[in-house]
């Protein structure tokens, strides 16, 4: 009985999805709300309801109540392809998302003037739309929203229209060229990418950011000279094979910085950001194993490299977004940004710093020359792929603030053979945290007390031998010199010493050492 009830509950609940609307009139379904109707489906990606041309009301009457027209709702047409034209009055002021996605029969829509919203996928898939104009009323072109109209030639963007979102345009494999307006000020990822003929694009000096890929595929691309293409004020990416030793100087005025730009540019040595500069993406610098030298122009608002140290810092939030292998990471860093080392070959050690409370996705794959990593007490988060593909990588120490260790944060690191860590409770794990260590030859150290904690808890249990931290090798060494070069060395409790060192028994790379 209980199973039935179950059954009946999920039926009503899905028939209130399935049949959501208000009122069928004259052929049209429409929600209402307050003064406004918005037209909606009878049934969710239905494909049999509406035909031939549409012509949709400023206004309806329902139960003698007139409500204005303002939205056509998400999914209205959804899959329609009977469709083939439709009138949309002055009145509407929303097209929301995938409102006639898959109308494959459309081959004419004319926006009204006053329209201000245009949502994702909208009109993705229409391939028998062959021109649109967009009015100036609408700010921003959702993502997706002329996605493969592959029959699309012309297509005209009123002044007025701010930004072009992700893959608006992409697959429109018609389009031959575009003009965007000088109101335009950015073009997301993936924007026109793919559009096979598009041979002349006019990009004002108004844009001042352009996503990765935003016109990859495109003629307009393959026909730039290779080195370093600008898309209105952005820098947009690196064309061609760079030589080595090259110097990289970001020109004056540049807004924008967009994902992808240097990578795999392994000719990289330095690069010069001017302080113009106010939206740089992640991802910057992957495999980009010569870089050595990173500079933000002092005076930037926005991001700055303080204390000379070789990256690039949000200023706000003290997130560091790029290094390199000269990195020395600043001691108010509280993040360590995703993808920031990515593919740094030639990174072979790095201190980070007590203000970093978490590591961040990718932040570290790939540094194979990574020998050894100590995570510090204020660190609570590792997340996935953090040390991913770091092969080299033989010991790891976590502090005892460590709380969580993401999916693949240590997967394909087999020569680890040393994981110590401090933390009393045994930090959650995903099932991938480890994959591919040989944890049968890896040995794992733990607060005395917190052993059988270890033993039991899921992950850490596959660990063949888990042990008491006392019983970590013991090599004595007396540093000699001064000391404060000296890095990457630890107090028993997992703390990062950076000043100068007393006697006694302190961590390096995993094992106790004695100064001596």
């Amino acid at each position: 009985m209980r199973d039935f009830w179950a059954f009946i509950s999920f039926y009503l609940i899905a028939s209130t999805t399935l049949w959501a609307y208000d009122a069928e009139i004259d052929g049209i379904y429409y929600d209402f709300s307050g003064e406004e109707a918005i037209v909606t489906f009878r049934e969710k990606y239905n494909k049999i309801d509406y035909k031939g041309d549409i012509v949709i009301p400023e206004s309806v009457n329902y139960e003698g109540k007139e409500y204005r027209v303002t939205e056509i709702g998400s999914s209205a047409f959804y899959g329609c392809d009977k469709i083939t034209s439709v009138s949309i009055p002055e009145s509407v002021v929303r097209i929301v998302d995938w409102s006639f996605c898959q109308c494959s029969g459309l081959t004419t829509i004319n926006l009204p003037k006053g329209l201000n919203y245009i949502g994702m996928g909208a009109f993705q898939e229409c391939s028998g739309l062959t021109s649109v104009v967009i009015p100036g009323s609408v700010k921003n072109i959702g993502g997706q929203a002329f996605y493969q109209c592959t029959g699309l030639t012309s297509i005209t963007i009123s002044m007025g229209v701010a930004s072009i979102d992700y893959a608006a345009f992409s697959g429109c494999t018609c389009l031959t060229s575009v003009k965007v307006p000088e109101s335009v000020r950015s073009i997301g990822h993936s924007a026109f990418g793919l559009c096979e003929n598009l041979v002349s694009i006019d990009i004002p000096d108004s844009v001042e950011y352009a996503g990765h890929g935003a016109f990859d595929g495109t003629p307009w691309y393959e026909n730039q000279p290779d080195g370093l293409i600008y898309i209105g004020k952005d820098a947009y990416k690196y064309k061609g094979e760079m030589p080595e030793e090259t110097d990289i100087f970001i020109k004056e005025g540049t807004k924008g910085i967009t994902e992808e730009a240097f990578v795999s540019c392994e000719g990289l040595t330095s690069i010069f950001i001017p302080k113009s500069v106010k939206h740089i993406d992640y991802y910057l610098f992957r495999s980009c194993p010569g870089l050595t030298t990173i500079n933000i122009e002092k005076g930037n608002s926005f991001y700055d490299s303080r204390d000379d140290c070789n990256a690039i810092i949000e200023t706000a939030t003290n997130i560091l977004i790029a290094g390199c292998q000269n990195t020395i990471i600043p001691d108010d860093v509280v993040r360590i940004g995703d993808f920031s080392f990515a593919g740094c070959t030639t990174l072979t050690s790095i201190t980070i710093p007590e203000s970093v409370k978490s590591i961040g996705f990718n932040s570290f794959s790939g540094c194979k020359g990574l020998k050894s990593i100590t995570i510090p007490n204020s660190v609570t988060e590792i997340e996935s792929s953090a040390f991913y593909y770091c092969r080299g990588l033989t010991s790891v120490t976590l502090g005892s603030g460590i709380t969580s260790i993401e999916s693949g944060a240590f997967e394909e690191c087999p020569s680890l053979d040393s994981v110590v860590c401090y933390a009393d409770i045994p930090p959650v794990c995903d099932g991938l945290s480890f994959v591919v260590s040989p944890k049968q030859k890896c040995t794992l150290y733990v607060p005395h007390n917190s052993v059988e904690a270890y033993r039991e808890a899921r992950i850490w249990k596959s660990f063949t031998e888990i042990k008491d931290i006392s019983e970590i090798e013991t090599s004595i060494a007396s540093l000699q010199g001064n000391t404060e070069e000296w890095i990457g060395i630890y107090d028993l409790r997992g703390r990062n010493i950076s000043k100068v060192l007393r006697k006694g028994i302190y961590i390096q790379n995993g094992k106790k050492i004695a100064i001596m």
